[in-house]
């Protein structure tokens, strides 16, 4: 089971939720659909996420919105975001399909967004304690 005591004065974002619903829901259906092939089900729930995971990544007006937008990602945003990143890679490693790929992908994200507030003068490393 996951634990997520140390989120518990944190929101994680409604679209994480539902990611890991949806997630959670697949594996229940691909262990009942696919009895004895649970490797073949652990990679595909590991393809999926790391599918949304590299498209919120590439996803350009995104970073534009975040890193040049009329309201730049501050403070808060970022601490969102870092908690969101970081529940995929818990409730991904509890479902066996942390791969380091996705493991990569999130920790450019982060790094991406980390950057983003830096160059607003903030200093990220404060934020995120």
């Amino acid at each position: 089971m996951v634990s997520f005591s140390n989120f518990s004065d944190r929101c994680i974002d409604t679209g994480i939720l539902e990611l890991f619903a949806k997630l959670t829901k697949v594996a229940s259906i691909t262990t009942y659909m696919l009895a004895g092939r649970s490797k073949f089900s652990t990679v595909l729930l590991m393809r999926l996420a790391e599918t949304v995971v590299l498209w919120l990544s590439d996803d350009q007006a995104f970073w534009d919105e975040v890193e040049t937008g009329p309201t730049p990602l501050g403070p808060l945003g970022l601490q969102q975001l870092y908690l969101d990143m970081q529940f995929v890679m818990i409730f991904s490693a509890q479902g066996r399909y942390l791969s380091r790929h996705l493991h990569q992908a999130i920790k450019t994200i982060i790094g991406r967004a980390i950057d983003a507030v830096a160059a607003t003068g903030l200093d990220p490393n404060r934020l995120l304690t």
